[in-house]
């Protein structure tokens, strides 16, 4: 399970997949995006971890430039995207409200991004993706928001520790064990030596899985 590698001061290189392609007709389609290299980068030199002080970060598992893996879930506005789940933990973002899901169809586990959008005039078109999901709903369906996880109000003081402030961003993360996780990712500078994109971690938080009746009240709480 990669949320260990998820604690607050660390740095990872990652140029974050592009999102799916956006739809305007609310279906669910197959996740079609590739996962990049995810590598870790030590730790940050102001965002600072008061563990990392007490415990050497190779006790923890961490290498300089070892590779996190991982399998990346589309976020497809206006659709729905979803991937069958097959070894590694799933990570998808941004989350600014939409719902991930999981659920078994046989011996296979599925987990989907419900591609929602912000602002009113896309009220219409979620409308549309939130009904043609329900629709499909199996019983065993379990899922969360993680962008509830964390507030603006908890993130600003750690983006003040560093100079420039970045500016994080949630995602969401699905365990194969089972878990959901809800994780926050500063966005920093591109290397110009590698051409990555550096990341500072914020930090995981778990989050509790809804049901098949409480995803319907939390898609019925979504513009």
């Amino acid at each position: 399970m990669i949320e260990k590698y998820f604690q607050c001061g660390v740095r990872l290189k990652w140029n974050k997949p592009a999102d799916g392609k956006f739809g305007n007709d609310g279906t669910m389609v197959n996740s079609a995006g590739v996962a990049a290299p995810m590598t870790y980068d030590g730790l940050d030199g102001q965002l600072q971890n008061p563990r990392f002080g007490t415990v050497n970060v190779s006790q923890l598992g961490f290498k300089m430039g070892m590779s996190i893996p991982y399998s990346w879930l589309d976020y497809a506005p206006g659709r729905t995207a979803k991937l069958a789940v097959a070894g590694n933990d799933v990570l998808t973002g941004y989350m600014s409200g939409c719902l991930l899901t999981r659920w078994q169809e046989g011996t296979t586990t599925y987990v989907a991004h419900v591609g929602t959008l912000d602002g009113d005039d896309y009220k219409p078109l979620n409308k549309t993706v939130k009904d043609n999901f329900m629709k499909q709903m199996p019983a065993d369906i379990t899922g969360f928001n993680p962008a509830l996880a964390w507030d603006q109000a908890e993130l600003r003081p750690l983006a003040l520790k560093k100079k420039p402030p970045p500016r994080f961003e949630v995602f969401g993360l699905l365990t194969t064990g089972g878990d959901f996780y809800a994780v926050a990712l500063g966005i920093l500078d591109i290397d110009p030596k590698t051409g990555k994109r550096e990341w500072c971690v914020a930090g995981h938080k778990k989050v509790d899985a809804l049901d098949r009746a409480g995803l319907i009240t939390a898609f019925n709480r979504i513009n």
